[in-house]
């Protein structure tokens, strides 16, 4: 559409934002291995665009998100350092014209860890994603932009139970986020969940308490009504 543009006058053929934003998404959801360089490719003309002048295809937080999620289902290696880059991006473009339209919200750094949880390859590639992992959740904590979520804290636990990282790298860091969460408030189903199947055998009941019966099997579903209160003060029901 965008070479179509280039060649007619008419405003019938002239892309839009919105129109950009579906074809971001139809990338993102079509599971072909280059789905990321596609997607990033339109958020490139849009921001040429946007940069010289033309507004019709200003790119907004849905555009980087959608990149950053067609990253994340891709298949390449690097993925997460690719979709790191776009973050880099939109962090640059928000802090240089201040549009409220691109502000970096918590929904794309969860999209961001996601794409690091996904990794695959040698063990030295996951330890790469997991650290980026790692360290957007602390760029979260510290954000002015927006405030940390259940679903960033959750996916960050499913990092660590899926990615080929030392046992003990994993117990800590689960540790530590699970910490965080129940000191903002925002433990929900997700994060049960996460946290369920990404500890070590022992670390689930060590952090639950008495919440797992002692005389059962330790990976058992808690429901989040009755953990209390003060760990789901804030937090939303799902993700």
């Amino acid at each position: 559409m965008i070479e179509l543009s280039e060649r007619h006058t008419s405003s019938r053929l002239r892309p839009n934002t919105m129109t950009a934003n579906a074809v971001i998404a139809a990338w993102a959801g079509s599971g072909v291995d280059n789905a990321g360089e596609r997607a990033e490719s339109i958020l490139d003309a849009m921001e040429r665009d946007y940069d010289s002048g033309k507004n019709e295809m200003k790119p907004d937080s849905r555009s980087y998100l959608g990149v950053i999620a067609a990253w994340g289902k891709s298949r390449v290696a690097g993925k997460a350092q690719n979709a790191y880059a776009v973050l880099r991006r939109m962090v640059l473009h928000y802090e240089k014209k201040g549009d409220e339209s691109c502000r970096p919200n918590a929904q794309v750094y969860t999209a961001l860890i996601n794409a690091a949880a996904f990794t695959n390859g040698s063990e030295k590639e996951q330890q790469v994603a997991f650290d980026l992992a790692k360290s957007t959740l602390n760029e979260l904590y510290d954000c002015k932009y927006d405030e940390p979520s259940s679903a960033a804290i959750g996916t960050f636990m499913k990092a660590c139970g899926r990615l080929k990282i030392p046992r003990g790298v994993a117990s800590e860091n689960l540790e530590i986020s699970f910490d965080k969460c129940r000191e903002l408030g925002l433990v929900n189903d997700f994060v049960l969940t996460q946290l369920r199947y990404s500890s070590p055998d022992g670390l689930y009941r060590r952090l639950l308490g008495d919440l797992i019966p002692s005389d059962g099997p330790e990976k058992v579903r808690v429901e989040v009504d009755k953990i209390p209160s003060e760990w789901r003060r804030r937090s939303l029901p799902g993700r």
